[in-house]
């Protein structure tokens, strides 16, 4: 079993080999996860999850932005007002 090929050369301080044995184990379990997936997209089963007829409306953006918002007004100076400053 390869997790025990890891602990052993763990403790045999070869970390050449612990990689090699750990590289070794993530295939499988990444290539029986992706067989796993693969035969749950391609069964005749039901999906885990039911397809949506309709999307759901959504609350108008534009109008829940402007809501709660406070125009402060702005009083521009002239150049006139400035040089009489």
């Amino acid at each position: 079993m390869p997790v025990n090929d890891i602990i052993k050369h763990a403790i045999d301080n070869n970390p050449l080999r612990v990689k090699d044995a750990f590289d070794q184990e993530m295939k499988g379990r990444v290539r029986d996860a992706l067989n796993a997936k693969y035969q749950e997209m391609t069964s005749d089963e039901e999906p885990a999850v039911d397809a949506v007829d309709e999307i759901p409306e959504t609350p108008d953006l534009e109008a829940s932005a402007d809501d709660g918002v406070v125009e402060e007004s702005v009083e521009e100076t002239t150049e006139e007002e400035t040089e009489e400053e």
